[in-house]
């Protein structure tokens, strides 16, 4: 993970320029240029986190850092790399099932405040664990010593030194740490219905739904196996094995999400860069939502119209009644 870890984190700011540099350009400002870049952030802080998830350490200070940068890592890249993905999903899934009853039209900057507050909780269980004693994140450097082959008249001794990130009681340090996991599971699970409702987007401005729905289910199974990875093998003191899980994990994930949202945007750039698709895609959409904008007014109007069919209804029955009324009362007199 040595060398796998600093190819995302160029990959990531590979992406970020590609941002800067074509922030101008309709299939950028499509996916949304703030949005995008969040999810740059938080892909390039799940590479750091698979980085030092992969350093071993003999210095006591050290290694407590080390284990407290691994945890505030992942656990703030996550959200922000996912966040604005479970927010554009939940856009076009409300955009296609609830636009017509409502008037409410969600914005960048409400996505942004939702990963905001996403990362604030992340942040409050994260300065939790290292206020509480029984939950402070401590290392504990485990030692064992194997010898190489026989190498001529003697063996060599090799030592192999474990980080092991734990608290003191141990007990604590799972149950946060279940905890943690359990709220990135929540917001994944969150994430696959909207997914599975909005698989089926029919104007083609709006195709990168599809990118959006794979990387869902990639990064839930993802998120899912390390989940159980931890559940088993933290209870049998395989500390390596389960670094290993943990790194693999978010790297595939963060790889999925930057391939997804972005690799497509550059073959489109590098197949059109006049974006001439694009504008026909655009204007495809503008007309959707003219007719959309008419359909609207025409529903008003019905209302109305009705409204006063019933007004002049009941107008018509009131006459009436008063004309018996009349009625009677003149052949009453007539008697």
């Amino acid at each position: 993970m040595y060398i796998l870890a600093p190819v995302g984190i160029a990959g990531a700011i590979a992406c970020f320029a590609f941002i800067v540099i074509f922030r101008h350009k309709r299939i950028v400002r499509l996916s949304s240029p703030v949005l995008s870049s969040i999810i740059c952030m938080g892909c390039l802080m799940l590479y750091m986190s698979v980085f030092f998830l992969a350093i071993q350490s003999k210095e006591s200070l050290s290694t407590t850092i080390i284990c407290n940068l691994r945890v505030w890592l992942w656990g703030i890249g996550y959200t922000l790399a996912f966040g604005p993905i479970l927010g554009k999903i939940f856009r076009i899934y409300f955009i296609f099932n609830y636009r017509r009853t409502s008037n409410l039209k969600i914005e960048d900057w409400m996505i942004v405040v939702a990963v905001g507050i996403m990362v604030g909780i992340d942040v409050a269980l994260l300065v939790i664990a290292s206020a509480v004693p029984q939950l402070r994140i401590r290392a504990q450097v485990q030692t064992s010593t194997e010898y190489s082959v026989d190498s001529g008249f003697y063996r060599v001794p090799i030592s192999n030194n474990v980080l092991d990130c734990q608290s003191v009681p141990d007990q604590g340090y799972k149950i946060w740490h279940i905890i943690l996991l359990s709220y990135k599971g929540f917001i994944q699970v969150l994430s696959i219905p909207l997914a599975f409702g909005a698989r089926k987007v029919p104007i083609k401005g709006l195709n990168d739904s599809i990118y959006i729905i794979s990387i869902i289910y990639i990064t839930s199974v993802s998120l899912a196996v390390i989940i159980v990875c931890f559940a088993t093998l933290n209870n049998q003191g395989l500390v390596n094995v389960l670094a290993a899980v943990y790194s693999i994990g978010f790297w595939i994930s963060a790889s999925v999400i930057l391939l997804l949202v972005f690799v497509p945007k550059m073959y489109h750039l590098y197949r059109d860069p006049n974006e001439n698709d694009l504008a026909s895609n655009e204007h495809t959409k503008n007309h959707f939502s003219t007719l959309e904008e008419q359909a609207k007014k025409l529903e008003i109007e019905l209302k109305e119209v009705k409204a006063q069919e019933q007004r002049l209804r009941a107008q018509s029955v009131s006459r009436e009644f008063s004309v018996s009324k009349e009625a009677d009362i003149n052949v009453v007199a007539t008697d």
